[in-house]
């Protein structure tokens, strides 16, 4: 943890393999931050800029950290009684964009699978 001053969630260091969290974020915020700047390092993303990924590889970091950090099944069970989204983010304690980016990257398989499993969810996906 680190005072980043607030104005970004994390700082990675590509060549030591060192990340900085922001310390005024929620745990849902710090563990959404860690998982994208691991999902950086696990994929080989090289800065095009430096200090800065481009916009394809911040999606393919943001849609593999999603997958970590939210199991279909416990996404499931959360929107079955969440009535909205903040609930379903509170309960699988990651951030909004996090959510988010899960449920961008869920294949048709997995929202079919979704939509059967929670029946009567309050939370479209």
């Amino acid at each position: 943890m680190a005072d980043l001053g607030g104005i970004v969630p994390e700082v990675l260091c590509l060549e030591r393999r060192v990340i900085l969290i922001e310390r005024e974020q929620s745990i849902a915020g710090q563990r959404s931050s860690l998982a994208h700047a691991v999902a950086h390092l696990d994929l080989g993303h090289g800065w095009t800029t430096p200090g800065f990924f481009e916009n394809r590889e911040e999606a393919e970091a943001d849609r593999l950290a999603a997958g970590r950090l939210i199991p279909l099944d416990a996404f499931a069970a959360a929107i079955c009684w969440a009535g909205s989204r903040a609930e379903v983010a509170a309960e699988l304690a990651v951030d909004l964009p996090m959510l988010r980016a899960r449920e961008e990257s869920l294949s048709r398989a997995e929202r079919r699978w979704l939509r059967r499993s929670a029946r009567a969810g309050a939370v479209s996906v």
